[in-house]
């Protein structure tokens, strides 16, 4: 058998480019796409708890009279979502107008820093059953403004 008559065995330079690029293609386009549903996912996992705690609240003031003294803790809730792993966002109960004369309530969530919903902005739901999502701000979301209202706002 000649030397010209041997079969090739193995890839080329040139294909193995062309395989690194199509996976590469591949990748920019996946990575992002994953990136947006895991934060999709999280803020509507965040969203169902902050309806539960609402239904919480509601329970301890037609037990309690009024929402006085009513912790997160009492309504098994916690500080930090989820309340095991890696925190995503930091919660705050605001009782209005004060903790003395609680005759309503305002539950915040905040991206927690460093987590992966960083920069996909601040959820809201007070007593009165209204709801905001601002993306564009990490920090806080007007209750009034209806185009911040997360029923409303594309998720």
């Amino acid at each position: 058998m000649s030397d010209g008559a041997r079969k090739q065995k193995g890839f080329t330079l040139v294909e193995l480019m062309v395989v690194i690029a199509i996976i590469a293609t591949l990748a920019a386009i996946a990575i992002p796409s994953y990136r947006d549903y895991v934060v999709r996912s999280n803020r509507a996992d965040l969203q169902a708890r902050l309806l539960q705690l609402a239904s919480d609240l509601e329970r301890y003031k037609s037990q309690q009279i009024s929402y006085r003294g009513v912790t997160l803790a009492m309504i098994n809730g916690s500080a930090n979502y989820p309340a095991s792993g890696t925190v995503q966002y930091t919660l705050v109960l605001n009782l209005l107008p004060s903790a003395a004369v609680a005759t309503g309530w305002t539950l915040v969530a905040t991206p927690a820093a460093g987590g992966v919903q960083v920069g996909d902005g601040a959820l809201s739901i007070d007593n009165q059953g209204r709801r905001c999502w601002n993306p564009a701000n990490d920090a806080s979301c007007d209750l009034d403004d209806p185009l911040q209202n997360w029923r409303t706002t594309a998720n």
